[in-house]
């Protein structure tokens, strides 16, 4: 039993038998702090440090939305929060509140962007006390809203998982977002009206340290009157067809839940946006699209020649050596785990230095990949993860049934200290691109969001369920790499899923479900129901034939700016990589491009529905897309435009001419401009296809099978060219729904 601390209790009540607020000593009835930025008014008590109202700037709504508590906290096992005394505030740019309660001192600052919509509200706790104590419970936002005021609309993850994201909170014209930038935090309702965002890190607070919490968010956004909806009724019967089973034969866990969830673009535009502020895109070693290669490694002479090969394509940054530690060291190019001398090290063996070295004198950086089945860790007893009853707790099933080995304790810092050193040194010998990680195995997919036990002693973190220490490992982890290597990428294939989207703030990628090919996973999905942005998405660029090269290709430009070649089986002949000296061209070219324009793929908003049908999604490996099959596809696609400047990617898999209908405003990103021309610059290069005033919807043919590049610019001098004619038989795509134009009979699951 952790002793306890001293308290000394002030006896105040929050709100009395009639409902009206009373507030902390020394509080005054209309003495207020006003926090502002382009996008809301955030009304302060000045002498409480509560939220009094919020006003949203965006569409001039004032909401009712009351703090009953600044924060609430339970310690060991004891609630605190009115026993907290406001003793100092320090009313700048970032306003903070300072509280003391005994030993305790906790302060609240407000993070104020003036130029979004958003505010963060961070929390820290420190221990004065001469004892440990246990931090159970942390409650960062406590709101009460009158009666019917707004609608109320949590948004959890859309996999099965179903964690908590965020909240909307819906008006007449807009409404607000709020949550914690972590993934243990729970909406909790202690009446109806009433919400808490709580969540329990069970973390041991020592003498003179202090906790900060992840930040919790409040913004405002302006309803659009479109919207985005799941193609329920495709993935049900996708499920039905027993389509997307595992190794085993099993049905896929955690796929994307059937169950419909409509939002206006507005709220996941503005929820699009605070996740792009608060993870912005990353600054690599080469400038421009950032393009890798998957590497053979089975042979050191072939692994020189594929870096050859790279090296003469151009414009692909680095390989990525598909090496997978070890625990013995191998015949082929490997790092591997060495425990001779009594001390852990990561070793890379001759061959896989040989490689790497070739690979520099080419001018192509490396990196490497650390995969299943992860052993070589467990050689240090002390790091081992324990059962309650003191034997070792192995990794969970591996692709072929068996429980692997003894199991690291991901709780345990001392683990990740020697692993940020192990992995420093090979960043530095070899000057590493980046680090990759994947997950067969088991060893990066614990269940450490919903429970992971280690009840080892000398772990730095109490027995029982570290789950907190395992994420907060992780995070710090990630966050020290790139504190020692700024331009380092960094991505993990799979097994932080449960994570996102708040896991990736320094990786670089993520795919859209725990496996490939998981049914009804996306990127359309994981970008506007995630909200994660995406230069943190990665596609396979298949560009190995020109079939590929006309549309796949395009395909990675439209997903992300970044994208993989797979090209580790050369049975396949160097799979997704350009062959002939007619296809390097065509390559370079549009690599070029690429560069050039990196600051438009790096914004994205996506059109028409989700892209269903498509049979060259499901084409090549590893696909990451999942499964989509349907006979009767429509239009897909992206718009990439800042101010009034841009480039819409237009694709249609069917088999006949359809039309695409596009707006040419805010919605697709035009912030700026009055008129617009357009020109096709794909497949067609310069093609006139007219001139729109702002507000007005396209109507652009594509043809069946094919991708469409269009470029949209401010509206010229001279004469503005007319629109091509569209056939008047030929279905038309909306890129954008209105309520009353939702099919819901073509989404909805038939029961």
């Amino acid at each position: 039993m952790l002793p306890r601390i001293t308290i000394v209790l002030i006896v105040l009540a929050w709100a009395n038998p009639a409902g009206a607020f009373v507030g902390f000593p020394g509080w005054r009835e209309g003495t207020e702090h006003a926090v502002e930025n382009r996008g809301l008014t955030l009304t302060l008590g000045e002498d409480s440090g509560r939220i009094l109202a919020v006003d949203n700037r965006l569409t001039t709504e004032s909401y009712e939305l009351l703090e009953p508590l600044p924060f609430r906290l339970v310690v060991d096992g004891a609630p605190l929060g009115e026993e907290f005394e406001l003793t100092a505030r320090y009313l700048d740019a970032d306003p903070t509140f300072v509280y003391h309660a005994g030993d305790l001192a906790t302060s609240v600052t407000w993070r104020v962007r003036p130029d979004k919509d958003f505010v963060e509200k961070e929390i820290s706790i420190t221990n004065h006390g001469t004892c440990p104590v246990m931090l159970d419970e942390v409650t960062v936002f406590h709101f009460r809203l009158p009666s019917n005021a707004m609608m109320v609309h949590p948004h959890h993850d859309p996999s099965d998982a179903a964690w908590l994201i965020n909240l909307f909170l819906r008006g007449e014209r807009g409404g607000l977002y709020a949550g914690v930038e972590n993934p243990f935090v729970e909406l909790v309702r202690p009446t109806f009206w009433e919400f808490e965002f709580t969540y329990r890190p069970g973390w041991r607070l020592e003498p003179g340290a202090t906790f900060v919490s992840e930040p919790g968010f409040l913004g405002t956004y302006a309803m659009q009157g479109i919207y985005a909806f799941k193609e329920l009724h495709k993935l049900a019967n996708m499920v039905r067809r027993e389509i997307g089973r595992d190794y085993n034969n099993e049905a896929r866990p955690l796929t994307m839940r059937i169950d419909q969830e409509v939002l206006d673009w507005g709220e996941v535009w503005a929820m699009q946006d605070f996740m792009q502020t608060i993870m912005p895109p990353q600054t690599f070693k080469k400038p421009g699209y950032y393009l890798r290669a998957i590497g053979p490694v089975d042979d050191v002479e072939e692994s020189k020649t594929f870096a050859e090969m790279i090296a003469g394509i151009g414009h692909i940054a680095h390989i990525e050596w598909n090496t997978w530690f070890q625990l013995d060291d191998p015949g082929s190019p490997a790092i591997w785990i060495d425990s001779s001398g009594g001390e852990l090290r990561l070793r890379p063996n001759e061959g896989w230095s040989e490689m790497v070295r070739h690979a520099l004198e080419q001018g192509v950086y490396s990196g490497t990949m650390e995969g299943q089945p992860h052993p070589g860790y467990h050689a240090r007893a002390d790091w081992l993860r324990r059962a309650r009853d003191g034997s070792y707790l192995h990794q969970s099933r591996a692709l072929n049934g068996e429980f692997t080995r003894m199991s690291v304790c991901l709780a345990n810092p001392a683990f990740f200290d020697w692993y940020a050193e192990q992995y420093d040194g090979l960043i530095r010998e070899y000057d590493l691109y980046m680090l990759a990680w994947d997950d067969s195995g088991g060893y990066l997919r614990t269940k450490y969001y919903s429970g992971y036990e280690c009840w080892a002693e000398n772990h730095g973190h109490p027995p029982g369920d570290a789950a907190f220490y395992v994420w907060r490992n992780w995070m710090g982890f990630f966050r020290r790499m790139h504190e020692l290597h700024p331009q380092l990428a960094m991505r993990v294939a799979s097994g932080l899923q449960r994570g996102y989207p708040w896991i990736l703030k320094d990786l670089i990628e993520h795919h859209t479900d725990f496996y490939d090919y998981g049914p009804g996973a996306s990127w359309w999905r994981s970008v506007n129901y995630r909200f994660i942005p995406p230069y943190k998405c990665t596609s396979t660029m298949a560009a190995g034939t020109w079939d590929e090269l006309h549309y796949n290709f395009f395909r990675s430009f439209s997903i992300a700016p970044q994208a993989m070649i797979w090209g580790v089986d050369v049975r396949y002949g160097w799979p997704g990589i350009p062959q002939t000296p007619e296809q390097h061209a065509f390559f370079r070219k549009w690599m070029a491009w690429a560069d050039e324009n990196i600051e438009y793929l790096r914004v994205r908003r996506d059109l028409f529905r989700e892209p269903w049908g498509d049979k060259r999604l499901d084409a090549v490996h590893v696909d990451m897309e999942a499964n989509f099959p349907w006979d009767d596809p429509q239009l897909h696609g992206t718009a990439h435009c800042i101010g009034d400047r841009g480039f819409l990617f237009i694709f249609n898999p069917a088999e006949m001419v359809r039309v695409a209908e596009i707006p040419l405003s805010d919605w697709i990103g035009l912030e700026a401009g009055a008129a617009y021309d357009l020109r096709e610059i794909y497949p067609g290069e310069g093609v006139a296809l007219g001139r729109y005033d702002r507000g007005a919807s396209a109507r652009i043919a594509v043809p069946a099978d094919t991708v469409m590049l269009i470029e949209i610019g401010p509206a010229g001098a001279g004469a503005a060219a007319g629109a091509p004619n569209v056939p008047a038989d030929a279905p038309v795509d909306r890129a954008f729904y209105g309520w009353s134009e939702i099919p819901w009979g073509e989404i909805m699951a038939q029961p």
